[in-house]
């Protein structure tokens, strides 16, 4: 599994666009930030004071992999219980224990786990299961979630291994999304919609619109679509999650040799090269990090129609013959 089939993501357009803008929290305590994934293979687990569960965390009050199985605590709403610690036949070399989303229904009502998650900016179906990385500290007095951790360098990609047995037809994605003082910077998605009983790898590739380094990163599993009709007992396996810190940071090309008018643009836009750039093709994106097209340059100058597009910001990437990329930039789209 790769970068996103955009015929089957068609009808979850909506989704990403909105999962693509959410403003990430930079977390207070800057001792926390680093540049690897927390607890990247699964194996650490802390009993919740709380619920019947261990959570993939150092425990309550810290950053790490959150889910909301806090919100099992019936003051905090009462819900089932999504993630588990699982050891059965776990990725081989990656150590005893990986992740086990099962996705079910949430608990409805103004007091319910449903209406926390819309509190604290998860605006999703009521049947789910997430997994994400995060801060949560929870008491019989109250719940803070704040969505994302400490991160300080551009990721070029995150892989992670996963397996997946849908109850029927349903998919299971991953979104990353990198900020900087609560602005997105970065961004990209994965799914999968077929049955996947064997350990297999994953890659999600991270398309930027600024060169400024991040603050914080926020990667979010659901073993569910979170569209129309999300199925409950959906099942998605996780473990040996890595991430590449290479190629982004290094960027080094002036924004300036690169042109692009009228902006924002309506049924057309200009992309005119100059300086030293050999370029040779124009990758675009929408703000979710799922491709939308791949255009080639001609005597260094490009005219992309866009009636086709729908209002709203998109990224793009200059490249060389080689696939090298010279250039980073955004656009809008407004009609």
């Amino acid at each position: 599994m790769g970068n996103i089939n955009i015929q089957k993501l068609n009808n979850m357009k909506k989704l990403f666009l909105l999962l693509g803008v959410i403003s990430l929290q930079a977390m207070q305590t800057a001792s926390a930030q680093a540049d690897t994934i927390y607890n990247p293979g699964f194996e650490k687990w802390t009993p919740n004071p709380l619920v019947a569960a261990y959570d993939p965390n150092a425990g309550n009050s810290n950053n790490g992999w959150w889910e909301f199985n806090v919100l099992n605590f019936s003051l905090l709403g009462g819900t089932p219980i999504t993630v588990f610690r699982d050891s059965v036949k776990p990725l081989p070399e990656q150590g005893k224990y990986y992740a086990r989303i099962v996705s079910n229904v949430m608990t409805e009502g103004n007091n319910g786990s449903y209406a926390l998650m819309q509190k604290y900016g998860f605006p999703y179906p009521d049947t789910n299961g997430l997994l994400f990385t995060g801060y949560v500290s929870a008491s019989g007095n109250g719940l803070t979630v704040r969505k994302g951790y400490p991160f300080v360098h551009k990721m070029k990609s995150f892989s992670f291994y996963y397996r997946y047995i849908p109850n029927g037809t349903d998919s299971c994605f991953c979104l990353v999304s990198l900020s900087t003082a609560g602005k997105v910077i970065g961004t990209g998605s994965w799914y999968a919609n077929t049955k996947q009983t064997s350990w297999t790898s994953a890659t999600v590739n991270v398309t930027y619109t600024a060169q400024t380094a991040p603050d914080s990163i926020f990667i979010l599993y659901s073993a569910c679509s979170l569209k129309s009709k999300p199925k409950p007992y959906d099942t998605m396996d996780l473990d040996g999650t890595s991430n590449t810190i290479l190629g982004i940071d290094n960027i080094t090309a002036e924004q300036d040799n690169v042109n692009l008018y009228p902006n924002p643009a309506n049924t057309q836009i200009n992309l005119a090269v100059t300086g030293q750039y050999q370029a040779s093709k124009v990758e675009v994106y929408d703000i979710s990090g799922k491709s939308i097209g791949t255009y080639a340059i001609r005597n260094n100058f490009l005219s992309i129609n866009t009636q086709s597009y729908t209002n709203g910001l998109y990224l793009y990437r200059l490249l060389d013959d080689n696939g090298t990329q010279l250039n980073v930039g955004k656009f809008s789209i407004v009609k």
